[in-house]
């Protein structure tokens, strides 16, 4: 398997939104289950330096404007960039590849991989530039899909005879804990954290066949969103490391 992202795919997926098109899988439920989460590892009265890698078109990054921190975001597709300076103009956002940004050396206090680590082969330059430009002690947050839920197994992994290849890109592929948690030991994190979570429901799936079972998807989702099931097959999976 290929270790280099295809960047040019990402480029053409994602510059299909931005232009009147918004990036924005989740329902308001979905986004309030992961923004609970993330929420727990972030000191919400300090004015945090923020940047969300892999921002799109802001949606997710938006999610933050309650609160008094400095937000920016990067993202590989200059249309969704345009669309997010637009729409969110009290964010700073910025064309660039999450590989090798342009941001000064321990310049965030925190970075976020807003769905991020799951679209590359190897995501270990990734983690090497966020710990680059991250201070001492600042925190890194990710939330991916899991491998291990029954249903990303079935839809989203390669190797599943029920694999569909539509709403993502050749790149994408659920991750596990410990694919992860090897990698944030590689590029020098420590407090490592990686654990699954349920609950995170979605308003938008391209497959039109997907799309008509959303709502009895979604009503599981819920459901496993049980402490005992969510730790083994929780749909995503959140990081927390520091530098």
């Amino acid at each position: 398997m290929t270790t280099i992202q295809k960047k040019d795919i990402e480029i053409s997926f994602f510059d299909k939104f931005g232009n009147d098109l918004d990036y924005n899988v989740f329902d308001k439920r979905g986004y309030d289950r992961v923004i609970k989460e993330l929420l727990k590892h972030i000191d919400t009265t300090k004015k945090l330096k923020i940047v969300d890698f892999g921002c799109g078109t802001g949606a997710f990054t938006a999610q933050f404007l309650a609160f008094p921190f400095e937000l920016h975001g990067i993202d590989i597709s200059s249309k969704c960039i345009d669309y997010a300076k637009v729409k969110y103009p009290q964010i700073n956002f910025t064309v660039g590849d999450v590989e090798k940004t342009n941001f000064a050396d321990n310049s965030f206090d925190l970075v976020l991989c807003s769905g991020l680590l799951h679209h590359f082969p190897d995501f270990k330059n990734v983690l090497q530039e966020v710990y680059r430009i991250l201070k001492v002690g600042g925190i890194l947050i990710a939330y991916d899909p899991h491998k291990n839920n029954p249903a990303m197994w079935l839809y989203r992994v390669k190797e599943s005879p029920f694999y569909s290849s539509k709403g993502v890109t050749e790149n994408e592929h659920p991750l596990t804990i410990q694919e992860i948690e090897s990698s944030l030991g590689a590029a020098g994190f420590s407090q490592m954290s990686v654990y699954s979570i349920s609950g995170v429901t979605y308003r938008y799936i391209e497959s039109k066949i997907a799309y008509l079972i959303l709502p009895l998807y979604n009503f599981f989702e819920r459901l496993l969103d049980i402490k005992p099931l969510r730790q083994r097959f929780g749909s995503f999976l959140i990081t927390t490391a520091r530098k």
